[in-house]
């Protein structure tokens, strides 16, 4: 965590297997974020709920670059 934002979890903190983390996106009520991977998985803590992913839908030559709220 950085400044004033509350860490709630990180990767591979949560077990999984993570490759290229691309960003980082808060939550409205800042009390969670989200995080994506550059191959479309993105990862939820706090008070984030995960709305689904696009790994494995995207092509390799497509990387995801970064992530907004």
């Amino acid at each position: 965590a950085f400044g004033d934002a509350a860490f709630a979890g990180s990767v591979p903190g949560d077990g999984t297997t993570v490759h290229d983390v691309v960003g980082v996106a808060p939550t409205p009520t800042g009390h969670g974020y989200w995080m994506a991977g550059a191959d479309g998985q993105v990862y939820a803590f706090g008070a984030a709920t995960l709305a689904g992913s696009a790994s494995g839908l995207l092509p390799a030559a497509d990387p995801v670059v970064a992530i907004t709220g």
